[in-house]
């Protein structure tokens, strides 16, 4: 919350936690009921662009980086419709609504951005990266995805040399987000006490506990799953557009962006300024001084604008 005219007023980061939340309920819907997704026919193959971890007990669904590698190492009899066609929705999904689903409906950054709040609240600075440091995160990424795809290749094809060969999904070995789900079910008893975590997870979910106390929202930079939906993010439904002519190189989209884009900034003759790692987060939005600088747009129609501030 911020305070605005002498009141407390909520910000965008505020609606983006309350959706954030309400997806938790979501992915834990079997408690209230819900069938598993693949239960019916017309939702057994959706897989959403956002975790949907397969080590929370109770969620109807799955996560598509942890089924499109255990198809391929298990060699899947219907390969079109176990692979390629949960891939096919997961791709439009993608081009309705870009990394919104990173943004506003992931987990992850959900854990990341009440460490960001506490930290907020201690009086801790956030270290501001580099340019270079920020494109090395950007393209490790791209590494991270890569790496867990040639440890699949790896097992398909045994003389590949590689230390990674395993029935195992790669991902859900290294992802920060086995720990946490599978220590949360264990605190509140839905989790037997006995499950064992892959040190290597929880390697990586230590890592992204302590750099969230000195960078904004680090895993967000090197997810392989936002590395599947960065080629798409700029030709979504969904953009982020700039007038060019109304920008007075304030910074302050500069300075609010937790990926730390410059592009947003610098861009003054381009309209369609979504880029790759862009999270629609919206701070930028938000913060910019100007009437119609940075908007928001669906379908080409504005949804969200900034505010001259006075």
């Amino acid at each position: 919350m911020e305070k605005r005219d002498g009141k407390w007023r909520l910000n965008i980061a505020d609606y983006r936690l309350g959706a954030q939340l309400s997806w938790l309920l979501v992915i834990n819907s079997m408690l209230l009921g819900v069938a598993a997704f693949t239960s019916y026919a017309v939702t057994r193959y959706l897989f959403w662009p956002n975790l949907s971890c397969r080590f929370i007990l109770n969620d109807p669904t799955t996560c598509i980086l942890h089924e499109t590698q255990m198809d391929l190492i298990g060699g899947a009899q219907q390969m079109y419709l176990n692979l390629i066609l949960p891939l096919m929705i997961f791709v439009m999904l993608i081009l309705m609504l870009g990394r919104v689903w990173c943004g506003w409906l992931c987990p992850v950054l959900c854990m990341q951005e009440l460490f960001g709040r506490a930290r907020r609240t201690a009086g801790v600075a956030y270290t501001e990266m580099s340019s270079t440091l920020v494109l090395a995160l950007s393209r490790a990424k791209y590494a991270f995805l890569l790496l867990i795809m040639w440890g699949v290749l790896a097992y398909l094809l045994p003389r590949l040399p590689s230390c990674l060969s395993t029935r195992a999904a790669i991902s859900c070995e290294v992802c920060p987000a086995r720990p946490f789900c599978i220590w949360f079910q264990q605190g509140i008893g839905l989790e037997s006490l006995a499950t064992k975590v892959p040190w290597w997870s929880v390697v990586v979910f230590a890592g992204v506990v302590v750099s969230s106390v000195k960078v904004r929202d680090p895993w967000c930079h090197v997810c392989p799953l936002g590395a599947m939906q960065a080629p798409f993010n700029r030709h979504a439904l969904v953009k982020l557009e700039k007038d060019g002519t109304k920008c007075t190189r304030c910074r302050a989209c500069l300075r609010v962006c937790p990926m730390d884009i410059e592009e947003i900034y610098d861009e003054v003759e381009a309209t369609n300024v979504t880029h790759e790692d862009c999270i629609h987060c919206y701070r930028c939005v938000e913060k910019c001084p100007e009437d119609g600088c940075l908007n928001v747009t669906f379908l080409g129609k504005r949804v969200y604008r900034s505010k001259r501030k006075w």
